[in-house]
């Protein structure tokens, strides 16, 4: 029988007996004592969850004991959507207290019913007919704008250099530019810009509304000449990405709103690379933002390369998907950037270019010039030189 394991880190601070502690685990998903339940034990027998590994230690720096678990779910008790993977594996389990969800595993037979991203890292790279280089994405500050400022900003920004341009993730009230109004318009001055420059550009406006009508709007917009979407998706759900994933021709941009909740405390919740390496790869994510290892709000270093690292391995039969670590990334840090994530990477560099003194143009071309150089091996002392973007934004934006 095929198996998706699990495995949990417990936490407690009294010492605690490991084979009870599975037991409480176990009879928190399924009855461990049948004897009062009215169940067919053969074929109860088949939905057995069986302990795989564990082990227990006490942690000499905090004086904790703590404790690995990994548990067997049968494949057969599962339903092909993420909906069923969480509601089992750590639905009930999640309120157990101080414990966290550290791996999960599939049968690549199970993962043969997802579709996974459309595109993923090289059908992005495709479509902006980039090669080997790190991918450079900001962001088009939407809030207060009305159409024609939108069209000029977000001319600005294509025309300095920029490979993907999202929607802030919080644009929900657009009555100042309403969306087919901006979507046609942004794809005007995408062409316009791409005349000018040469360069392909991917434009992401950001899907917001109910659920219930967010598959038509994303087709209207694909009507319209988009190829990408922006969405918030522990919001919405992973099975609402999942279902655009598979209904609509486009990349799909994770953004990581509201899932802090989820990976940021150290005994609660998931790891990061579970939630945003394998259950954002399942719904359909081609491109996944997360906090980089280098802002205010960072993943550890080596958390942030286990993200990295779960989005492009081999993953049964689904494309890798692009990382695009994101917040703290300033044009002084890009050699690092590259360093720890080498160039199938997104950098995501959000709001930053905006600080630029002289402008979001300028801001942009900073970017785009760091990241040319640093792909070239041109050191950032030699790209000050031919840049004054650059130079004037390393002298101005803080680190």
């Amino acid at each position: 029988m095929n198996y998706i394991e699990a495995t949990y880190l417990l936490v407690s601070d009294k010492k605690f007996d490991l084979s009870k502690k599975i037991k409480e685990l176990i009879s928190d998903v399924y009855v461990w004592d049948r004897k009062n339940y009215p169940y067919d034990k053969s074929v109860l027998d088949r939905f057995e969850i069986k302990v795989t590994d564990s082990f227990d230690f006490k942690d000499e720096d905090t004086k904790e004991y703590r404790a690995l678990i990994k548990l067997g779910f049968p494949v057969l008790i599962f339903t092909y959507d993420i909906t069923s993977i969480i509601s089992i594996i750590f639905g009930r389990l999640s309120l157990y207290g101080r414990i966290k969800l550290v791996d999960i595993e599939f049968p690549d037979l199970f993962l043969e019913h997802f579709k996974g991203a459309n595109y993923g890292i090289y059908g992005v790279r495709e479509k902006l007919n980039l090669k080997h280089e790190p991918i450079l994405m900001t962001t088009l500050e939407t809030y207060t704008l009305d159409l024609e400022k939108i069209g000029d900003l977000f001319y600005k920004i294509a025309t300095a250099g920029a490979d993907i341009i999202k929607e802030n993730e919080a644009y929900f009230d657009d009555s100042l530019a309403p969306f087919e109004e901006r979507v046609k318009l942004c794809i005007d001055k995408k062409k316009k810009a791409e005349d000018l420059t040469g360069r392909k550009i991917i434009y992401a406006p950001n899907l917001t509304g109910k659920v219930s009508s967010i598959i038509e709007k994303a087709k209207k917009a694909v009507d319209l000449g988009v190829e990408a979407f922006t969405i918030n998706v522990v919001p919405y759900g992973f099975e609402t990405l999942q279902r655009l994933s598979e209904e609509i021709d486009a990349v799909f941009i994770a953004n990581p709103a509201f899932s802090g909740s989820l990976y940021q405390t150290k005994d609660y919740g998931i790891e990061a690379h579970v939630l945003f390496g394998k259950l954002l790869r399942l719904a359909g994510s081609d491109i996944v933002i997360f906090p980089s290892p280098y802002g205010d709000y960072p993943l550890l270093h080596h958390h942030a390369m286990e993200v990295s690292e779960a989005l492009r391995e081999k993953f049964g039969n689904l494309n890798p998907v692009l990382p695009a670590p994101s917040m703290g990334i300033y044009p002084q840090i890009i050699p690092q950037v590259f360093k720890d994530f080498g160039n199938q990477v997104v950098i995501n560099v959000d709001e930053v270019p905006y600080l630029h003194p002289d402008g979001i143009f300028a801001g942009v071309k900073a970017f785009r010039d760091i990241i040319d150089c640093t792909v070239n091996g041109v050191s950032i002392e030699e790209c000050l030189s031919i840049s004054p973007e650059l130079n004037k934004a390393i002298k101005k934006l803080k680190k």
